[in-house]
């Protein structure tokens, strides 16, 4: 089967949790989603296969905060949260990435992906209307 998600992690959490409660034996789960580059091998029109794995970015709204207090609290931890890598599957990745680049060629890169919580504010995107640090 394919089925489409909605953007974000806690879209990726309801999918695998709802699957697995209807789906009996071994499931496959290959999620495809738009990402920013942070290398100028990532150009637009580029795919990034996460051969190296995946982390996850957290941004930790109590540093943002008008409060004293929370910025206080939040200062021993920083404005953002890192998770350890996550690896792929060796298989399925070896296979995804060997498909990718056969359609694509050198459009297909290989590399690590961080999934932050928000499209905009975790991604240090600049803009002089938000305190994205």
């Amino acid at each position: 089967s394919i089925v489409a998600t909605g953007m974000g992690a806690p879209m990726m959490d309801f999918l695998v949790r709802e699957a697995r409660a209807i789906v009996d034996g071994p499931m496959i789960i290959v999620r495809y989603g738009s990402c920013g580059g942070l290398t100028l091998q990532a150009a637009p029109g580029t795919v990034c296969l996460n051969t190296a794995g995946s982390l996850s970015l957290q941004r930790n709204h109590d540093a943002f905060a008008g409060s004293p207090l929370r910025r206080c609290a939040a200062s021993l931890m920083g404005p953002y949260t890192f998770s350890g890598v996550v690896l792929p599957d060796p298989d399925l990745a070896a296979a995804v990435t060997q498909s990718v680049k056969a359609a694509l060629g050198d459009r297909a890169i290989e590399g690590l992906n961080v999934s932050t919580c928000s499209f905009y504010s975790s991604q240090g995107r600049s803009d002089a209307n938000f305190d994205d640090r």
